[in-house]
């Protein structure tokens, strides 16, 4: 059985998956780091409550300037939590910002 694979912009994986906000609870406005969980401690054992219990609800932001579902280990930057979880046999990858670094 195959995945179906989506990339999607972040405006749209915002609106499809929403994004759970996990500081600054009085903002109105969107700020990334509102909604990032980090890599260890407190915010890690969150992290990995929600992969035991609602695993399809896990992202990571990747050292590349994506997310893509599901908890990873390499080149993570932060965990994120959304209230939609991913369809069954479906992997996403999301584009957060270009990596503009050119290669010497």
């Amino acid at each position: 059985m195959t995945n179906d694979f989506t990339r999607l912009d972040f405006e749209q994986w915002v609106a499809d998956f929403e994004p759970v906000r996990v500081k600054n609870f009085e903002r109105d406005d969107f700020e990334f780091d509102d909604y990032a969980l980090e890599t260890y401690g407190h915010e890690l054992s969150c992290v990995r409550f929600m992969l035991a219990f609602f695993p399809d609800t896990v992202w990571t932001l990747h050292d590349g300037g994506f997310i893509s579902d599901g908890y990873h280990l390499v080149n993570r930057l932060n965990y994120l939590i959304t209230k939609k979880p991913v369809p069954n046999n479906h992997n996403f990858e999301i584009t957060v910002w270009e990596d503009t670094e050119e290669e010497e």
